[in-house]
C-alpha cells in the first residue's frame, strides 16, 4: 500500500511538471474580459485554505482596498498566476506562516501584492527567479514563476520581487487598468 501511495504521488509530480513544461512550451494567447480580481483571489485564497497538506499551518488574509477597478483579463491565466505565486510563498514557509494577498490601485494599475514570510531570497539569487528551470526549491521544477511572469506579461503587466532573507518576499503583479 506504501509503494502504491509513493507510485501515485511521484506520478502527480511528474503529471505537474510536465504540465508546466507544456504550458511554458506553448503559451496560450489570453482571452480577455472585464473582470474583478477579487474573485480570482478570493478562489485562490480558498484553494490555498482547503490545502491541508501543504498549506496546514498557514493564516491566508485577503486585503482590498475600496475603488480596486475591473480590468481585461483572462481568468484561468489569471489564476495561474496567482496560484503560482501563492505557492511558491506556502512552500516558502514550509507550511506555517503568514500569506497575504493585497489589492489596490497604484498610479493607474491594479496591483496584487502575495507576501510570505518565508525564507526569503537572496539578493543575488532575485534576478534569476524567473529564469525558467531555475528553483530555490530542493524538489522545485523552476517553472511556475516563468510561467507567471509570461502570463503576466501577455496581460501587459509586470512583476516586482522584493526579498528579505530570513524575513519574507513580496511579489506585487501589476496590470494596467487602460489597457496601455
Amino acid at each position: 500500500a506504501s509503494t502504491l501511495a509513493a507510485v501515485r504521488t511521484e506520478a502527480r509530480r511528474l503529471n505537474r511538471i510536465l504540465s508546466d513544461f507544456l504550458q511554458l512550451a506553448r503559451p496560450q494567447t489570453p482571452q480577455l474580459a472585464p473582470g474583478d480580481i477579487r474573485e480570482v483571489v478570493d478562489h485562490v485564497s480558498a484553494l490555498i485554505r482547503e490545502d491541508r497538506a501543504r498549506a496546514s499551518r498557514v493564516d491566508v488574509k485577503v486585503t482590498a482596498e475600496p475603488g480596486v477597478p475591473r480590468f481585461a483579463f483572462d481568468r484561468d491565466q489569471m489564476i495561474q498566476v496567482v496560484w503560482n505565486v501563492a505557492l511558491n510563498g506556502v512552500e516558502a514557509m514550509d507550511g506555517r506562516g503568514r500569506l497575504s494577498l493585497d489589492m489596490s490601485r497604484l498610479n493607474g494599475d491594479v496591483a496584487l501584492a502575495v507576501s510570505d514570510t518565508g525564507r526569503g531570497i537572496a539578493a543575488e539569487n532575485l534576478a534569476r527567479v524567473f529564469e525558467p528551470f531555475y528553483s530555490g526549491k530542493l524538489n522545485g521544477s523552476g517553472l511556475g514563476l516563468s510561467i507567471a511572469d509570461r502570463i503576466v506579461a501577455a496581460h501587459r503587466g509586470r512583476i516586482e520581487v522584493q526579498s528579505q532573507p530570513g524575513r519574507g518576499t513580496r511579489v506585487t503583479l501589476l496590470f494596467p487598468v487602460d489597457g496601455r
